[in-house]
């Protein structure tokens, strides 16, 4: 049963609805780097925490002004949040910066956002303050320490908002640019959280757990806000703490007796490979009922593997749950349904590079497809993104969006906010949609992401995708870190790839020279390319974004070897 919009017409009416209702239940568990529990807010607790926050926040703004949150991975981020939606302000959440190069994307935010009030912890403001000191732009700009404020009397704070009215900037950026920030309503996440409760079947009994980073939209909106949306109970942790072990996320799962909970690819991947057999005996994953994976390219094999391996613990494939959803639409657009076996479509190589995927089943020139399920509760066509036409079932094409999950366009920047949020068909003059830059097909209802617009090369009247090559050269050894490379074309249709190594201290010149012919004869037979450069990295050099994809950057001072 959908939440009634008149008792949820704001996030601050969800808090309120279930502080009511169930205020000694727990909201939010903290784990901390040793899987043990560092902190826990009951519903009443974060309402009250909420209100100290929000009466301070309107001694300090208006109505409307923005508010950047920078917090570590905790609970601290959650209050804070909360109380900026209570006190009717805009919220801003940013990544704390955690080294130099980090600090010039705060400061664009900050600026973009014209924020003048910069809310966080106080072991962060005291390491914030020389760095805004030295930043001639930022003068001026207000620190608030939340953690510090102490209980007092005060009259309640309520909630106003509306619909229409924006509830916080998601700042996105794409692999180069500068941040945008998605500017989402009230409504937005009213209409998303409602897709989501009803394709995930969740109740207030669900329990989820969460590692994704929370200032980012899968794990502030799809685990935040839809725990406060449900009533449910979730068990947050950082994710650095399930990068250094991924056993604890498993763990954690199976301790707390979860039902929900999941990530991009490469988290399925990582516990394949680091979390040892030893363990398996301690993990029991039959209460998780719903693994969703987003966000980036899902591979058919990482499913496979992931199930083998953790069968015997009580987890049943029929679990996965692959998505497909982004920012400018709040989160969700696409799912699989829930608890039938995931979509494959085993795919013509040579089809699918002239943008009309057939089956194939030649296993040198055939390549295995995952769907992303069916659109939820919006409008979403393919269209070809030079004409403006729909295209027909099984044809490549641009991803369209249109409902009332969308965004409203990008803050301060209306050049753009148009060209993304104000497309138009031209055959029939349907509008308006969503341009996500993501391309992909419908096949019998279901979509298949095929890569993103501006990162498709074109190289002798071929469509290739670089996750598809850099998918090839990760498969070919245990030595290439999964989910962390890069491929693209130069000016001259000549395509380099870059990609990390596993975190061993050295590799020897053969040893590099073998992972690098090996790779390369790879990608000529199953794609029909010739790399010009395949250049191995030491682990860590490739910097993303927030969305996981990656900057564009000098390697030359991490380069291993160049082939």
């Amino acid at each position: 049963m959908l939440n009634d919009p008149a008792q949820f017409r704001n996030i601050g009416c969800w808090l309120q609805h279930w502080a009511n209702l169930s205020p000694d239940k727990v909201a939010f568990h903290f784990i901390g780097d040793d899987g043990n529990e560092t902190g826990a807010l009951s519903y009443l607790t974060l309402l009250n925490d909420t209100q100290r926050v929000a009466h301070q926040l309107q001694q300090q703004a208006k109505p409307g002004d923005r508010v950047v949150l920078t917090y570590q991975p905790g609970l601290d981020f959650i209050v804070a949040f909360l109380g900026c939606v209570q006190a009717g302000l805009i919220a801003v959440p940013v990544y704390p910066p955690s080294s130099p190069k980090d600090w010039p994307r705060f400061v664009k935010i900050v600026l973009n956002s014209e924020a003048r009030l910069v809310a966080t912890t106080q072991q962060l403001a005291q390491l914030s303050q020389a760095a805004i000191a030295m930043t001639p732009e930022l003068a001026g700009i207000e620190l608030l320490s939340t953690d510090s404020l102490q209980a007092e009397e005060t009259a309640p704070v309520t909630c106003s908002a509306d619909a229409n009215t924006l509830a916080f900037l998601q700042y996105t950026s794409g692999s180069t640019g500068n941040p945008k920030g998605v500017m989402l309503t009230h409504g937005n996440l009213y209409h998303n959280e409602c897709l989501i409760k009803e394709s995930f079947q969740l109740t207030s009994d669900a329990k989820v757990v969460c590692w994704l980073p929370q200032y980012h939209d899968m794990g502030l909106i799809g685990n935040i806000l839809g725990t406060l949306f449900n009533g449910m109970t979730s068990i947050l942790m950082s994710p650095l703490t399930f990068l250094k072990n991924p056993y604890l996320w498993l763990k954690t799962i199976s301790d707390y007796r979860a039902t929900h909970s999941g990530g991009p690819n490469f988290s399925y991947e990582l516990c394949v490979k680091r979390i040892p057999d030893a363990l398996l005996a301690t993990l029991d994953l039959s209460c998780w009922q719903l693994a969703y994976n987003g966000a980036e390219p899902i591979r058919a094999t990482t499913l496979q593997r992931f199930s083998d391996k953790f069968h015997t613990c009580g987890f049943q494939h029929t679990s996965f749950l692959p998505v497909y959803g982004l920012a400018e639409s709040s989160l969700l657009v696409t799912q699989h349904s829930i608890g039938t076996p995931v979509h494959l479509f085993r795919v013509d190589a040579a089809s699918l590079q002239q943008g009309q995927p057939q089956p194939g089943n030649n296993r040198g020139s055939a390549k295995t497809l995952v769907s992303s399920g069916r659109v939820l509760g919006q409008t979403l066509h393919i269209v070809n993104p030079h004409t403006g036409h729909r295209c027909a079932d099984n044809e490549v094409g641009e991803i369209w969006v249109q409902g009332d999950s969308v965004a409203q366009g990008y803050w301060k920047n209306p050049e753009v906010s148009a060209a993304t949020f104000a497309a138009y068909l031209t055959d029939s003059g349907e509008g308006p949609f969503m341009r996500t830059g993501d391309l992909g097909f419908l096949r019998d209802g279901d979509l298949f992401v095929t890569g993103r617009l501006k990162e498709m090369m074109i190289v002798d009247g071929r469509n290739l995708y670089p996750q598809d090559i850099e998918e090839t050269i990760q498969s070919t050894s245990s030595s290439l870190r999964v989910g962390c490379g890069a491929v693209f074309s130069l000016d001259d249709e000549a395509v380099i790839a870059v990609q990390e190594l596993s975190n061993r201290a050295e590799y020897s010149e053969q040893e590099l020279a073998e992972l690098a012919q090996s790779a390369l004869r790879a990608v000529n037979s199953q794609h029909q390319l010739a790399l010009k450069s395949l250049i191995l990295i030491e682990q860590g050099s490739l910097q993303k974004t927030s969305s996981a994809r990656f900057v564009a950057r000098p390697w030359h001072s991490n380069t291993r070897t160049t082939s």
